[in-house]
């Protein structure tokens, strides 16, 4: 079993404070099928999709998010689609992985520590689950952090449901990386 400290709890809250929630103020995550319009505080218009199991979600360019809830804290679900909803295979597909997302969180972790590159420890934490194509709903990833690595994701890529691959990506942005001195 994973446990999170203090300060990896603050650092995954930070990530994901602009996040929407899971369902309206009433609880209500019925199913709308057009895509609702809101202004961000940015001025630009912003869509919202309601998903009768998985929330409510909201467009980023054809990538739409929502919040899942995941222990004490959220995950961030992104699935592809059209400018007005996330695609119906995705969604389908995204139902059935969270169904058995314990399950689909400890293969993961144990191919993600088994793994050469990776370090030995196990306090990784999944803050995300990835289906970007329409055409291969069984293709998805889970991205975790880990506890003193500052800025980087590690990112395990499944194809037909079985963790396949390992990345570290480096979500630090360059002008905040501390100068070498």
């Amino acid at each position: 079993m994973i446990s999170m400290t203090g300060s990896m709890r603050e650092l995954a809250r930070r990530r994901r404070k602009n996040r929407s929630p899971r369902s309206n103020a009433e609880g209500d995550i019925s199913c709308r099928m057009t895509p609702q319009s809101n202004e961000a505080p940015d001025g630009k218009p912003t869509l919202s999709f309601e998903h009768t199991e998985l929330g409510s979600f909201v467009a980023t360019g054809d990538i739409w998010t929502t919040q899942i809830p995941h222990g004490k804290d959220t995950l961030e679900l992104s699935l592809a689609g059209t400018a007005s909803a996330p695609y119906q295979a995705l969604t389908t597909a995204a139902s059935a992985l969270l169904a058995r997302f314990s399950e689909v969180e400890q293969s993961a972790l144990t191919f993600l520590t088994s793994q050469p590159e990776s370090p030995s420890r196990e306090d990784f934490i999944c803050e995300g689950v990835e289906l970007l194509r329409e055409d291969y709903p069984n293709h998805f990833s889970l991205s975790f952090m880990l506890f003193g690595d500052t800025g980087g994701v590690w990112r395990v890529e499944f194809e037909d449901g079985e963790p396949l691959f390992l990345a570290r990506d480096d979500a630090t942005p360059f002008d905040s990386q501390p100068e070498e001195g």
